[in-house]
């Protein structure tokens, strides 16, 4: 009993408890907006929330295809709330918002 335990959980250690997205980090418009709480371009993307200067909106659903993610999000901010969505195409440290034509960003060092 103890043998099949101490199996288990050494193996349950191993399982990563979640796999990071390429789109989840720190976003930017450019290098000097890295680190601003104040620069109404940069997104923090981690686990199921995505932050942006003014506004913190939950991740309910993404779907995944040929390289963008389409993310439906449910939003607050000052009290109002709101649904959204919104497609990223991240490509290693860049990543588009809005799609194949959106906004290019780039990835912070955290």
């Amino acid at each position: 009993m103890r043998y099949a335990l101490a199996l288990t959980i050494s193996i349950l250690a191993g399982v990563p408890a979640h796999a990071a997205e390429p789109f989840e980090g720190s976003w930017a418009a450019q290098t000097a907006d890295c680190g601003s709480d104040t620069s109404d371009s940069n997104i923090k993307i981690a686990g199921k929330k995505y932050i942006t200067h003014e506004s913190e909106c939950s991740i309910t659903k993404f779907d995944h295809s040929k390289g963008s993610y389409a993310l439906i999000l449910s939003c607050t901010s000052e009290g109002d709330k709101w649904n959204d969505a919104v497609v990223l195409v991240p490509q290693g440290n860049r990543m588009l918002v809005g799609g194949t034509s959106g906004r290019p960003m780039i990835r912070c060092r955290s």
